[in-house]
């Protein structure tokens, strides 16, 4: 079923597009984001901390324009 399936009546496109950002505004949804990347950073958090104190193999020196 994709989300065209999900018309109201109105245009099927529209509703479509005003379906999938609704989600993105949405306080319980936030927080639910926030609390899946809290977990996998605590998971992966050995991994994270090697990344960031392994020292930088090269010297990258980036232009600014």
């Amino acid at each position: 079923m994709g989300l065209g399936a999900l018309d109201t009546g109105r245009d099927a496109a529209g509703s479509a597009v005003a379906l999938t950002g609704y989600p993105l505004l949405e306080p319980d949804f936030i927080s639910a984001l926030i609390q899946l990347g809290e977990g996998d950073l605590w998971r992966r958090k050995d991994d994270l901390v090697a990344f960031l104190a392994a020292p930088l193999a090269h010297k990258h020196h980036f232009a600014v324009p």
